[in-house]
């Protein structure tokens, strides 16, 4: 995207990012955004498909299986993926809170990007 510190109007096009995540985490295609921020390397369809197993009809056995299928990174993603997503559930003032985190990590990281894609 664009080293968003650097524009005259980076309030504006953080705020827009943000919203757009936002979106994005409700029906899941946040997964790989969070991974880009966090420099993951992951099989997004696959990290997808725990999440639905763990949010749709919990079932330990085959949670369990999937996420035993998943590397360090997938595993690590999956976990900050399902805490943004419990916490939208929730209506949690924590929620904008651990966006905003998010985003900042990724404003002030070494590459200073806010990586995800718009499809």
């Amino acid at each position: 995207m664009g080293v968003a510190r650097f524009f005259p109007d980076a309030q504006q096009i953080i705020g827009f990012i943000g919203n757009t995540f936002v979106q994005r985490i409700g029906n899941g295609q946040a997964v790989g955004d969070v991974a880009d921020v966090f420099g993951k390397i992951i099989d997004e369809k696959k990290v997808l498909a725990a999440v639905q197993q763990v949010t749709g009809n919990p079932d330990p056995t085959k949670a369990t299986a999937i996420v035993d299928t998943l590397t360090q990174d997938e595993r690590f993603v999956l976990a900050q993926y399902l805490g943004l997503y419990n916490l939208l559930r929730q209506n949690s003032p924590q929620f904008q809170e651990a966006v905003n985190q998010i985003l900042g990590q990724s404003i002030s990281g070494s590459s200073q990007v806010i990586i995800f894609e718009l499809k």
